[in-house]
């Protein structure tokens, strides 16, 4: 699975890096992407998310082996047809 991520903020990348942290599965790959491959950080890293967040800017997105989907879904970056992101 791979999709575009938007994080406002300390609170938002502290609250997804836990949401993370909850899942039971150690073993599936679960990664913050910058947007031209070339960098990547472990996403259940605090450390990580926060470099992802304040270097990246929105070019921030997540690689999992896994669908988790509804587990990332208030972070999903979904932009309308306007050009405006809209959260859904």
């Amino acid at each position: 699975m791979r999709v575009r991520l938007y994080l406002d903020g300390y609170k938002d990348a502290q609250e997804f890096c836990r949401k993370l942290n909850y899942l039971d599965d150690d073993e599936s790959r679960m990664e913050l992407v910058h947007s031209n491959g070339r960098y990547r950080v472990n996403a259940k890293s605090f450390l990580g998310v926060l470099l992802a967040h304040s270097e990246w800017g929105d070019n921030i997105w997540f690689e999992s082996d896994k669908d988790l989907y509804s587990v990332i879904e208030p972070w999903i970056n979904v932009e309308g047809g306007d050009g405006n992101y809209v959260h859904e």
